[in-house]
């Protein structure tokens, strides 16, 4: 009956925390439909990517939790409008402290990363390493200038599968890329700068 109590306890703990993820991916979504699209598509290519990884299976769920979070902290900033506007964006105090004048949306992951660690569910390492750090570059050229090891390998990872987005899909900015060999080569062409060398050979 014990082995019975505990894995009915196990089922339980990983149903709230799915539907704590859900309510928050729904705020993702009511904050920009955009930024839901690019969350799941993320979470797509980190369950993909981590199959080539061979990681103990706790981490890869902490991961795979991380992809869907990754960005948590752009729902602080309320309307995506705000990007675009510096004047509005830093009347937020919480905000101005966390942001890059030149480039405000730097602030998500540090607003990210407070939001998360105030969550029991979600205060574990791994996540909260991928929120705050997924947009460090491996040649120290990143958010806050860590560089190569320094940068936990979790957020190496999600450095390389939320790149994929735009390279795959096409930003405003970037156009898209649609051939896979030509997807492989920018990867390649990025190891050892903005990726870690080791796991773009192996995307």
């Amino acid at each position: 009956f014990g082995t019975i109590g505990f894995a009915k306890d196990i089922t339980e703990e990983r149903k709230q925390k799915n539907d704590l993820i859900l309510a928050l991916y729904t705020t993702y979504e009511q904050a920009h439909e955009e930024l839901g699209s690019h969350v799941e598509k993320v979470y797509g290519y980190t369950i993909d990517f981590l199959k080539y990884l061979k990681l103990p299976r706790e981490m890869e769920e902490d991961i795979k939790t991380g992809a869907r979070l990754h960005d948590i902290g752009k729902i602080r900033l309320k309307n995506i409008k705000l990007l675009r506007s510096k004047q509005s964006f830093f009347k937020n105090g919480l905000i101005k402290r966390f942001s890059d004048k030149n480039n405000p949306i730097k602030g998500h992951t540090e607003l990210g990363y407070i939001l998360l660690k105030d969550l029991s569910t979600f205060n574990k390492e791994i996540i909260l390493n991928i929120t705050r750090y997924h947009h460090e570059r491996y040649d120290g050229k990143g958010y806050s200038g860590l560089k190569g090891e320094e940068i936990p390998l979790e957020a190496r990872i999600l450095a390389i599968t939320d790149s994929c987005d735009p390279i795959i899909n096409g930003r405003h900015y970037k156009e898209a890329i649609t051939e896979k060999n030509k997807i492989i080569k920018e990867f390649k062409d990025n190891r050892g700068t903005q990726f870690d060398p080791k796991l773009a050979g192996l995307f």
